[in-house]
């Protein structure tokens, strides 16, 4: 077996960049039910900090995914999945329940 050198630290910065990003974006459609580009400015605006950690360690991210042990496999892939679901509301919005 060999050593495992990185963690999932930088992909799960990508990751949570990209939640960020979903949620910030969906708050926009909420309030008229479009994302016009001023929303899109503030959204990037407000979200660059997570931007930068995101980009600053993206190098490492195909190093990473090389060597995920099965816990951090469950833990990547369960964020994706949220972050993706958050971007699909945006364009797909779930009919409210009654």
């Amino acid at each position: 077996m060999t050593e495992q050198k990185h963690g999932i630290d930088e992909s799960m910065d990508v990751v949570n960049y990209a939640s960020a990003v979903a949620k910030e974006l969906q708050k926009h459609y909420g309030d008229d039910g479009k994302i016009d580009a001023s929303e899109i400015r503030s959204t990037l605006a407000s979200t660059a900090t997570a931007g930068m950690g995101a980009v600053w360690g993206s190098w490492d991210v195909p190093a990473e995914l090389g060597e995920l042990s099965a816990e951090e496999k469950d833990k990547l892939l369960a964020a994706s999945f949220n972050t993706l679901m958050q971007i699909a509301r945006i364009f797909a919005p779930q009919p409210e329940s009654k």
